[in-house]
């Protein structure tokens, strides 16, 4: 696991994105993956259906790309679209 950002288990499921929350230094930021993102990253098509599955098992590469994209501040109003 990531030591210096945290990603939360709660996940929010819409028609295109996981949402998610990652914690860095006492700050909570919403996080959105897109479905096309996470198809990238796992390389199968993502549904609403599969999309905490898919999540799950690309979990670690989701929290290293949140990590340098809060670590750059690619953040605003604690909100993070990947």
């Amino acid at each position: 696991m990531n030591q210096s950002v945290i990603i939360g288990d709660e996940l929010t499921i819409s028609h295109e994105t996981v949402g998610f929350y990652a914690l860095s230094q006492g700050m909570k930021i919403n996080c959105s993956l897109s479905f096309n993102k996470l198809n990238q990253l796992t390389g199968e098509a993502v549904t609403p259906e599969n999309a905490e599955a898919l999540f799950e098992r690309a979990r670690f590469d989701i929290e290293d790309i949140a990590e340098k994209a809060i670590k750059n501040q690619c953040h605003e109003d604690n909100e993070l679209l990947l």
